[in-house]
């Protein structure tokens, strides 16, 4: 497996586990609950802007990928 593959790959897993929290949120009705995976949600998107970031600037690319 490529350098690239991989990278493909977490980035969709990624994606999935954000998907995941966000659905986990919305389907409970427990305001602590809902706080905690919004939690998990926000610190999971922005790791991933943040890994984006790291490939376009390892890429040497004008703009960050699309997570």
């Amino acid at each position: 497996m490529s350098a690239e593959e991989v990278v493909a790959k977490k980035q969709q897993f990624d994606r999935k586990l954000i998907i995941l929290l966000r659905e986990l949120r919305e389907a409970t009705a427990a305001p602590r609950v809902q706080e905690f995976f919004c939690g998990l949600e926000r610190e999971s998107e922005s790791r991933v802007k943040r890994a984006s970031w790291k490939l376009r600037d390892f890429q040497g690319e004008e703009t960050p990928p699309r997570p």
